[in-house]
């Protein structure tokens, strides 16, 4: 009994020893959150501030100075004081991150081991959370003045801790205000490969992420929000989807009207590289395109190439415009000109094209609109190439006067009336005059039907190429002269006056050429555009 005693006692005994000698293993491993050294410190206007830092990165005064020369900026950005103390914690895990964030110092990483006495009268700090690895982060100073933002972000009631967890919504301004503001306190150091590399301005902006910093500082400037007050004023309302754009002087067509013509123009102080490598379309002799972009975008087509016609001029339109809140401006050359709804322009294409600058206002998220951009080419006074001169040819051949000898259906071609058209002349003048009278006499069932009305105008003609007798019509411009009359007599003598219901009703626009003109030695002729016929004449 006693060696069995015995044994329990060496067998407990060296179970307590294993148990501590593992609990001295446990406590050579540092507790991550108790072993900071801690040394207050001044940043701002405060002496209370607060530096945790792990004994192999004790480089804090260079953070310190980071958020020392960004409160002035900031308050000035803002319009605020600052007053709330920071806490910058070395995290001592890695990550190679930096965050900023006002947290609760007494539930916060590290400070909620102190003593709660400590920040019992003033618990909500701005915390700068810095992980190991830190000192490999490039633009490290830019990455703590950006973060150091999001406290005043949060101090002015923009954002909220829950805010920062929605990256879709509002990493666009979240983001990129805070990397505007940290511009303002490093412009040595902007724009970064984070910014440059993701710009995309033909997305919403709404989607972009560091990028968006371009945006914000266009949005500073006199063609965007006016100022930089402006723009932390639509800060402090965009949380949860809100109002954008704010109208301070421009409505939202305008304003990135304006945001497209400053980045073709590189007018931003660090300007963002426009990738138009794509945007040439060859105008041809004309085409459409439609174009879809989703809100708050911008775009650019450029239209080379154009083919026109002696004689003729390039033709703009675009439709959609009201209906998607687009607006589309046209630069040639030196100059811009904004499109309207449906409105054409008439215009001669410079050598390097036509560059189109389209933009979008507001519309709902993830949703495009059309817009149909349309391009043709008319004769003109003005024509961007005048027409060659005439070849030679004989278009004198019809000057003279003419009688007509036959003549289209809508004149007085019914079976059994005859026709007298002696007196129904032409005269062609060499200036390009015209003159002549509609004079016919018409017989049928002893009635008897006398018209007689005179008329003039001027004409212009061309030899058709290829052909010795044709020519074609470049203008052709005539009308009843007032003083004519149209009687019909009947068999017992009595007589109706028709004249004033044939200047009613009567039109000599449809007797015209249909585009040619036939004229060999004495012999005129041509089709009428009312398709009826056309008229035959000898020359007197």
């Amino acid at each position: 009994m006693r060696s069995k005693q015995s044994l329990y006692w060496i067998l407990w005994l060296l179970c307590l020893l294993l148990m501590n000698s593992t609990s001295a293993i446990a406590q050579d491993v540092p507790n991550r959150e108790d072993n900071r050294p801690a040394v207050r410190v001044t940043i701002g206007t405060r002496d209370d501030n607060w530096v945790y830092y792990t004994p192999d990165q004790p480089d804090f005064n260079r953070v310190i100075a980071v958020l020392n020369r960004a409160i002035p900026v900031y308050e000035q950005l803002t319009g605020i004081t600052w007053s709330r103390r920071v806490v910058i914690v070395y995290t001592g895990s890695g990550g190679a991150t930096v965050i900023g964030r006002i947290l609760d110092s007494r539930e916060a990483y590290v400070t909620r081991r102190e003593p709660a006495a400590l920040f019992a009268a003033d618990p909500m700090n701005c915390h700068i959370r810095i992980s190991a690895g830190w000192d490999t982060i490039p633009n490290f100073e830019a990455v703590v003045a950006r973060q150091f933002f999001h406290c005043f972000q949060m101090e002015t009631g923009a954002a909220q801790f829950s805010d920062f967890s929605d990256v879709v919504f509002n990493f666009w301004w979240l983001q990129g205000t805070a990397e505007w503001a940290a511009s303002r306190v490093y412009p040595e150091l902007y724009p970064q490969d984070i910014h440059i590399g993701f710009f995309d301005p033909r997305q919403d902006v709404r989607r972009a992420r560091y990028d968006a910093y371009f945006f914000w500082e266009f949005a500073s400037s006199a063609r965007g929000f006016g100022s930089d007050r402006n723009v932390i004023t639509q800060m402090n309302m965009l949380r949860e989807d809100g109002v954008f754009p704010f109208v301070f002087n421009l409505d939202s067509v305008d304003l990135f009207h304006n945001w497209a013509q400053v980045l073709l123009d590189r007018q931003l102080p660090e300007p963002p590289i426009v990738d138009l490598t794509a945007v040439d379309l060859t105008a041809g002799k004309g085409g459409s395109i439609q174009s879809t972009m989703p809100p708050f975008s911008v775009d650019y087509r450029n239209l080379i190439s154009f083919d026109l016609k002696p004689g003729n001029i390039a033709v703009l339109t675009v439709s959609g415009i009201d209906a998607g809140h687009f607006a589309v401006s046209a630069r040639l050359g030196g100059a811009t000109q904004r499109l309207q709804e449906n409105m054409p322009l008439e215009f001669c294409p410079p050598d390097d094209g036509v560059m189109l600058i389209l933009s979008r206002g507001e519309g709902a998220r993830n949703t495009t609109a059309p817009l149909t951009i349309t391009w043709t080419q008319q004769p003109s006074a003005n024509p961007c190439t005048d027409e060659p001169d005439e070849p030679e040819g004989d278009a004198s051949c019809i000057v003279g006067t003419w009688q007509v000898i036959n003549y289209p259906a809508s004149i007085a071609r019914v079976d059994g009336v005859e026709v007298d058209t002696s007196e129904f002349l032409f005269s062609f003048g060499a200036d390009g005059s015209m003159s002549g009278a509609y004079d016919i006499i018409a017989r049928a069932d002893g009635i008897t039907l006398d018209l007689h009305f005179p008329f003039n105008g001027t004409y212009a003609l061309r030899p058709l190429e290829g052909s010795s007798t044709q020519l074609a019509v470049r203008s052709w411009n005539w009308t009843f002269e007032a003083g004519g009359s149209y009687t019909a007599t009947y068999r017992d003598g009595t007589q109706t006056d028709f004249t004033d219901q044939f200047y009613e009703t009567g039109g000599i626009d449809l007797w015209s050429p249909d585009g040619t003109v036939e004229c060999s030695g004495d012999t005129l002729s041509w089709e009428t555009a009312d398709g009826t016929g056309g008229f035959e004449m000898q020359r007197q």
